[in-house]
């Protein structure tokens, strides 16, 4: 026969007692906030290797002192030889930060913009040999045109991952695009010139460059996204199966 007083005591003892869960923080209703995301160690790496692999490829063919470069006809507008490592060093140091932002922000477009961080920097590093080993201004042109192309790509995803690092490409896309000007007026007043490097074959050097660039892409890309993500537990890294959606050789 059970005791109606000591029931209704154990009752309200019952309710009375904190509940707790064991194994999850009782964290009240709205007072959680989202953890920031932060650039990595391996992301800064890679974007930083990637950007000096650029930087001291196009040094190493650069020659603004050779006979053929000072004989060109150039605008009294083109700034002074210093000028330009003034300006490309802090360049790219904000496209080595913005890179690494963006990779470490990215999340499953991670791929996607490896691929075009890669496919710009190939561009970058185009440049110079074109004009300055091969001396084809035009080819050159053509060449800085497809890099602008590749800029607004790449900040458009910059955009999508992390604003800040998308904001930090801006200055980058507009010395390219000062750098378009001036390779153009240099090709127009010394069009004769730019003529027969057009029949030797300029055009063709660019066209075996985005051949090579396309291969880079497509099989160095993958690699530099899933060395930044690493392995996921329980899943493999995914890989492209064709570069048939590759804009711009991307």
């Amino acid at each position: 026969m059970s005791r109606p007083g000591i029931a209704q005591s154990r009752t309200a003892v019952s309710r009375d007692r904190p509940r707790v869960q064991t194994g999850v923080a009782m964290v009240p209703k709205g007072s959680r906030k989202a953890q920031p995301v932060r650039t990595t160690t391996t992301s800064a790496l890679a974007a930083a290797g990637c950007v000096a692999a650029a930087a001291v490829a196009g040094a190493l063919v650069s020659d603004p002192r050779s006979g053929w470069y000072e004989n060109l006809r150039k605008p009294a507008w083109q700034p002074p030889a210093p000028a330009y490592a003034i300006v490309w060093t802090p360049l790219y140091a904000m496209i080595a930060y913005a890179g690494a932002r963006a990779l470490s922000r990215a999340g499953t477009a991670r791929g996607r913009f490896a691929r075009g961080f890669l496919a710009d920097l190939a561009l970058n590093a185009a440049w110079t040999p074109l004009f300055f080993r091969a001396h084809r201004p035009r080819a050159a042109l053509a060449g800085i045109l497809c890099l602008d192309i590749a800029n607004v790509l790449l900040i458009r995803r910059a955009w999508q991952a992390d604003r800040a690092a998308a904001l930090l490409l801006v200055p980058y896309a507009a010395w390219t695009l000062f750098a378009t000007a001036l390779n153009a007026e240099i090709a127009r007043l010394n069009s004769g010139m730019v003529l027969s490097g057009i029949r030797s074959g300029g055009f063709l050097l660019l066209w075996r460059f985005l051949a090579v660039l396309r291969l880079l892409v497509t099989f160095v890309a993958p690699g530099l996204s899933a060395s930044v993500a690493g392995p996921s537990p329980g899943t493999a890294p995914a890989f492209p199966s064709s570069t048939a959606g590759i804009t711009f050789v991307e």
